[in-house]
């Protein structure tokens, strides 16, 4: 199907493709992980139906990191705090002042220092499938060493957009459906469309240097992390996220642990759906409405209570008087502040 109207936010002299959908009472930024772009070829497969089920209950806001997609390519290694301030860049383009931001795969390091540097612009936090750092360290057991990565990239240079390398992408993010034959032919074009060989090196270059871990004791904004079982080592660099960030909520399925109680009765995953495009077993699955149950917990509302609690005091009720009235504010101190935040 034919994706949403692309536009250009300027970052730096950089400039970065975005787009945005829907218009729930909130903001919702989603950052992509590895090379893969949020706009095109991505509307032509499965994230296509994953991002207009977000865009039901929010304003979404997508778009190509630099080097990636649509968007501008770069030179040199830029750090971090740059690739980061992106999404500052993207939100200022679409008058976006407070906004839940998503993080997948390497967009979650990205996702953690918005959270940390701009806290009053980040209304929630939600973390699927990443770690903290892609450098191993006496604590942090999960990444490469230096001379690992070295040793990566050099592998990645030799193969980057063959065949074999395109599918050995697929079977890692989509093992239950990396046989089909439509699949691979959208996958080919998806994965080729959004970076040519050299920039997919530069950005498993930029990767080798990611390291949020100082991040995550400074960041006091709800928290959410998503994973699967068989996420390769993703669930247990979620617990490590989780236990350093104050108050964070870990929600699995991982092995031998329940997920989160949520007021609901307890999710499985049986009675979750899937989410596309991410590393998991055929069986896998993660609560694709996660996101919305954070916030009604925030708040204690129902769905429909929360949208018009939420339109109420982001002023775009004509009935809202200046001052929200939101059910039950007993429930939650968090369920004032959350919807005040979104009133500035």
């Amino acid at each position: 199907m034919e994706g949403p109207e692309v536009r250009y936010a300027k970052s730096g002299d950089v400039n970065i493709a975005y787009a945005v959908l829907g218009d729930g009472p909130f903001d919702l930024v989603f950052v992509s992980g590895w090379v893969l772009s949020s706009l095109e070829f991505a509307w032509e497969g499965p994230p296509a139906d994953f991002f207009r089920q977000l865009a039901s209950f929010s304003r979404l806001i997508l778009f190509d990191k630099r080097g990636t997609g649509l968007s501008d390519r770069t030179t040199g290694i830029p750090d971090l705090e740059t690739r980061m301030d992106d999404i500052r860049a993207v939100m200022d383009a679409v008058g976006s002042k407070r906004a839940a931001i998503v993080g997948f795969s390497e967009g979650g390091p990205m996702t953690l220092l918005f959270a940390a540097t701009y806290p009053q612009r980040t209304a929630a936090a939600v973390l699927y499938g990443c770690g903290a750092s892609y450098l191993r360290a006496e604590d942090y057991p999960w990444g490469l060493t230096p001379q690992e990565w070295a040793e990566d990239i050099r592998k990645w240079a030799a193969r980057a957009g063959s065949e074999e390398w395109v599918q050995e992408r697929l079977e890692f993010f989509a093992p239950s459906i990396a046989r089909d034959e439509g699949v691979r032919r959208w996958w080919r074009r998806w994965v080729l469309g959004s970076a040519s060989p050299g920039a997919a090196v530069d950005l498993r270059r930029m990767n080798a240097e990611i390291d949020a871990r100082h991040t995550l004791p400074a960041i006091r904004v709800p928290t959410l992390l998503l994973y699967r079982v068989g996420d390769h080592d993703y669930p247990e660099e979620g617990r490590y996220i989780a236990d350093r960030i104050p108050g964070a909520e870990l929600i699995g399925p991982t092995p031998g642990r329940r997920v989160r109680r949520t007021g609901h009765g307890d999710l499985t995953a049986s009675e979750a759906p899937t989410l596309p495009h991410a590393p998991a077993p055929a069986n896998a699955t993660v609560p694709q409405g996660a996101l919305r149950q954070m916030l009604q917990d925030l708040t204690g509302l129902s769905p429909e209570a929360l949208r018009e609690a939420i339109r109420a005091a982001k002023g775009l009720d004509d009935r809202a008087t200046g001052r929200t009235e939101v059910p039950n504010q007993s429930r939650r101190k968090e369920a004032f502040l959350f919807l005040k935040g979104l009133e500035s």
